[in-house]
């Protein structure tokens, strides 16, 4: 039997990704970003999280590495987001 991740298993959560240290340096390609990004965004809504990543990376770079070091930060437009999804399914 194949040892998965911790993730892999069924009824698990993701597991969330830490968050970079402000000092980190984070890269300014908009792909590479997103690499980041993403397991951010799938630890929190996991349905949602191409699309919410997708909406999220057409922002400035500048406004994606501080949403990616700032939990609360990501959690606002993370939020944001998901009510822009949920008019356009609605509609």
């Amino acid at each position: 039997m194949p040892i998965l991740p911790p993730q892999m298993y069924p009824g698990s959560q993701p597991m969330p990704m830490p968050v970079p240290a402000p000092e980190m340096s984070l890269p300014n390609d908009k792909e590479q970003l997103g690499e980041h990004l993403y397991p951010l965004v799938e630890a929190r809504n996991p349905d949602n999280a191409a699309k919410i990543t997708g909406m999220l990376l057409e922002m400035e770079i500048d406004q994606i590495q501080a949403m990616i070091r700032n939990q609360t930060q990501l959690d606002k437009w993370i939020s944001e987001a998901m009510k822009v999804l949920t008019k356009t399914e609605q509609a």
